[in-house]
């Protein structure tokens, strides 16, 4: 099985060069995860550190229902459901770690290459990973925007190159062929300032350097001898070069990948760091993609921003005109009135059954002032979150020690769907909380 997990803390690794990007496994063997005092979802950390997906769940799950806010439960279950095709539930788990940036650290690394970083920033590191991926599928890109590369795809990029130079200063090439062929796959390394970014699928493995030259000096062997002919030489030769570095490589179907969160563009310009070092970009190719970046991260942010407060707008609208139908609504209150006494089922869009509940466990998701604002505020909320509150039935109770009335719903499996379906939801900015229902 593929560690999905790998990949996005090999990016966190990368950040400084150090050698785990080769030793994936050598990321948990030497990671340290504290706090003043031992949390309990160091154990689902630990079952992780083992590739034990089950244990780490059912022990983040159980850390979780102790505090629902335990960064290192939150972080290990985020790595269980991105090993295991759940990438949906692992960006919302990372979600929420980035936005309440949590203080734990982790370090990644051997010896004197170990580096320290925040849970937060891991999160980020790997929400960078995950985009793109679409809802129910496994971490494949399906989208026409080009992917941002993961660490072990940007080495094998930087490896691409460096084996072309090799070539070169070894004369199995000549200059010609080096700068047409460098030329041809640059808009690839410098996506935002080309202007034409290609899709040369330079991150997929490539031949190791001595493989490469190997082979062009067995051609050029075998046609001194006479065994190949000049035609077959060349045909084969030029296979070798293009399976290298093609010198017609496809056009991108879509534009640079949005850089539309600060994370991304972080991400964006270590990836321009990591090339310069490597000596596969000038300084001067550098200058320029890194002010591309920033000149494309702030009019893709700036988008971002526009479109939530159209959304905020929209959503406004939308609660207002249903709190206003909601009232009109309760002049008929033989069919849909709500009274503490009976803490009967609020009316969604369609007619439902007035029997109450009857207990179990469901998810509190606000106080109101009165039955019509319950239904306004559970048609906003149906309409938001539909993946979430689908299945469940609104119930109307007395909030406890509180005036008004508290908007329920349910009814969950147990306890532990109840805190899931919150961690979700609060990583949207909706309130909840489990609850007893009535």
């Amino acid at each position: 099985m593929i560690k999905h997990w790998a990949f996005a803390i090999l990016a966190a690794a990368s950040l400084s060069g150090c050698g785990a990007v080769y030793d994936p496994k050598g990321f948990w063997d030497n990671a340290a995860f504290w706090d003043e005092a031992p949390p309990p979802g160091q154990g689902a950390i630990a079952a992780v550190n083992h590739d034990d997906w089950s244990q780490a769940e059912k022990l983040g799950t159980e850390a979780l229902r102790r505090n629902i806010q335990d960064p290192y439960a939150i972080l290990a279950l985020a790595l269980v459901y991105q090993n295991t095709n759940r990438a949906p539930q692992a960006r919302r788990y990372y979600e929420a770690l980035a936005t309440t940036r949590p203080q734990g650290l982790v370090t990644l690394g051997r010896g004197d290459a170990a580096r320290t970083l925040s849970i937060a920033e891991v999160a980020r590191i790997n929400l960078a990973a995950l985009d793109g991926i679409p809802a129910g599928q496994t971490p494949k890109r399906t989208s026409t925007r080009p992917s941002a590369p993961t660490a072990a795809g940007m080495d094998n990029v930087i490896l691409r190159f460096q084996t072309l130079q090799r070539l070169l200063d070894e004369g199995l090439i000549t200059r010609d062929e080096y700068d047409a062929r460098r030329s041809a796959n640059l808009p690839a390394l410098l996506r935002y300032s080309s202007g034409k970014p290609v899709d040369s699928g330079l991150e997929q493995p490539a031949l190791p350097p001595g493989e490469v030259a190997d082979r062009l000096q067995t051609l050029a062997e075998n046609l001194r001898q006479g065994s190949i002919s000049d035609e077959e030489q060349s045909a084969e030769r030029t296979a070798i070069l293009d399976g290298l570095l093609p010198l017609s490589p496809a056009r991108s179907a879509g534009s640079a990948p949005l850089l539309d969160t600060e994370a991304k563009s972080a991400a964006a310009i270590d990836r321009v760091r990591r090339m310069r070092e490597a000596g596969i970009i000038s300084a001067a190719d550098e200058e320029r993609e890194k002010t591309a970046i920033r000149a494309r991260s702030q009019s893709d942010r700036a988008q971002a921003a526009a479109a939530e407060r159209a959304r905020a707008e929209a959503q406004a609208q939308a609660q207002a005109q249903a709190q206003a139908q909601a009232k009109t609504a309760a002049g008929s209150a033989a069919a849909t009135a709500l009274t503490p006494a009976s803490a009967a089922v609020i009316p969604p869009a369609a007619p439902v059954s007035s029997t109450p509940l009857g207990g179990g466990v469901g998810i509190r998701l606000g106080q109101v002032g009165s039955d019509a604002q319950a239904q306004g505020l559970w048609t906003v909320l149906k309409e938001k979150f539909p993946t979430q509150l689908g299945g469940l039935s609104p119930v109307l109770g007395k909030a406890s020690g509180k005036g008004g009335f508290a908007l329920d719903a349910g009814p969950v499996a147990d306890r532990g769907v109840a805190q899931h379906l919150c961690l979700e939801l609060a990583a949207q900015k909706q309130p909840c909380a489990p609850v007893t229902l009535p």
